[in-house]
């Protein structure tokens, strides 16, 4: 059994593949695009940007896992933060 965490932040989004044992399997990160503001002392970010990370990660992770067992991998859960 393996999870798949998903880990949203300011900077980038995070993705880590852990087994039963709660050990990181592998992982990757991908950076964000910078931050707008329209206004003094406002930030913004885009959604889409962050989808946009969380995907590519998520493929890294899983390419790196299948290159490795040679095999595709079951994920039981995925869990956001």
């Amino acid at each position: 059994m393996r999870f798949l965490g998903i880990d949203v932040g300011t900077g980038g989004t995070r993705v880590l593949l852990i087994d039963a044992e709660g050990r990181v399997t592998t992982s990757a990160t991908v950076e964000h695009l910078p931050f707008s503001s329209p206004e003094t002392g406002w930030a913004e970010q885009d959604p889409r940007d962050w989808w946009r990370a969380a995907t590519l990660a998520i493929r890294d992770v899983l390419s790196k896992v299948n290159a490795l067992s040679g095999a595709a991998t079951a994920i039981r859960m995925i869990v956001f933060a």
